[in-house]
């Protein structure tokens, strides 16, 4: 789970630190947001491609308001935020934003997540992995921390958790093929959730449509990507090369199961003998490769 933290005055987070919270006539403070100690983003780490996960927010977010038992405070079911960078992020409001009881005894808690969308039933965030690895953003989450916080508190500092993860699959010619005969193949993974509602205050995910997924091609030197929510193994999860020839090779999957916040990698070369085919396989997981390193499946 996510967490919310708060800071005090700190260059990290820029000039919104050293501003004071607005205080309206009827006592009521201004909530003021900025990106925790890791720039707001679960870190990445040395062994992930780096290149393949977000940095910054470069949309806007959204952020919900409870009170102590969990219902929505004040009715900020979902107040739209948009980032600014200053010696670190900060959260502005879109509209009048989120503002304390006057009351100090009356606490809230707060969820946040990355990019905004308009919610459905209150919490949920709708998730559609079919738009392609490349016109998706990263789901992005801070869930409910069980700390609440009133008018007296500082500025709230959001540290949020990748929800998705990477699977990226290399293709290279093998026996009985020359180069270039990976060109303009495509890829697929069948029983993978290709939609799905998140509830974004309890980061609880229901699969609302499953089946084949297609991979986004990047060309060959790049290879294939695809995000996914997290999914046990599946016996009958089965990776399709299909080649621009038509020429089709199934590659049973079924025994890995994916994490959020994960990258994982699989070259695999395609190999002809006679009317014969297989795969080599390289698999891992969080580390990154050189192109040549394979294991025979």
């Amino acid at each position: 789970m996510g967490t919310l933290l708060f800071a005090g005055c700190s260059n990290e987070n820029g000039e919104m630190l050293d501003e004071q919270p607005e205080v309206l006539p009827d006592g009521r403070v201004e909530v003021r947001f900025a990106a925790g100690n890791t720039g707001g983003i679960e870190a990445v780490d040395g062994t992930r491609a780096s290149s393949e996960w977000r940095s910054s927010f470069d949309n806007n977010i959204g952020i919900i308001a409870y009170t102590e038992n969990g219902d929505i405070f004040n009715g900020y079911a979902n107040e739209e935020y948009r980032p600014r960078y200053s010696q670190g992020y900060v959260f502005e409001a879109v509209g009048d934003g989120i503002y304390y009881s006057a009351d100090a005894n009356e606490r809230i808690k707060f969820s946040a997540y990355y990019p905004y969308q308009e919610l459905t039933d209150g919490n949920i965030y709708k998730v559609d992995l079919t738009q392609g690895y490349n016109n998706i953003d990263e789901l992005l989450w801070a869930g409910m921390f069980t700390e609440s916080y009133n008018k007296d508190s500082g500025v709230v500092a959001l540290n949020m958790l990748r929800q998705y993860s990477t699977v990226r699959i290399t293709l290279e010619e093998g026996d009985g093929y020359e180069s270039g005969d990976v060109n303009g193949a495509t890829v697929t993974i069948s029983n993978i959730t290709l939609k799905a509602d998140f509830n974004v205050k309890t980061g609880e995910v229901a699969a609302t449509e499953t089946g084949s997924l297609t991979f986004e091609d990047r060309g060959v030197s790049a290879g294939w990507f695809i995000y996914v929510l997290p999914t046990a193994a599946d016996v009958n999860r089965i990776v399709t090369v299909t080649l621009a020839s038509g020429e089709s090779f199934d590659w049973a999957i079924g025994d890995k199961a994916f994490e959020a916040g994960r990258y994982y990698q699989y070259n695999l070369r395609v190999n002809k003998v006679g009317s014969s085919f297989s795969f080599t396989v390289e698999d891992r997981v969080n580390e990154i490769m050189a192109p040549n390193e394979y294991i025979d499946l």
